[in-house]
């Protein structure tokens, strides 16, 4: 179990003293992809292969389409869709 980081109580312009929090760690390894990488929307790759954008996420979601989820949002990578759309698996 990996323990909080306590941040000391801290004064603001104001005068009051700020109490003392937990700040929990960050969640998970900070991941960067690799230099030179080309990721696609999820858009992009329904426009380009004719397909729903439920169907898009099915391909993800079923890992023939490589992609990671930036906040919200899905990014395929460029080589995953090249792969899927000429037929090399």
């Amino acid at each position: 179990m990996t323990s909080l980081k306590e941040v000391p109580g801290a004064a603001c312009p104001s005068g009051a003293i700020v109490e003392t929090i937990q700040v929990p760690p960050a969640r998970g390894p900070s991941l960067s992809p690799p230099p030179g990488a080309v990721f696609l929307t999820v858009a992009q790759v329904c426009e380009r292969m004719q397909l729903s954008r439920p169907s898009v996420i099915a391909l993800i979601k079923s890992r023939q389409l490589s992609a990671i989820k930036v906040g919200r949002h899905w990014r395929i990578s460029a080589a995953s869709f090249d792969r899927l759309a000429g037929g090399d698996e």
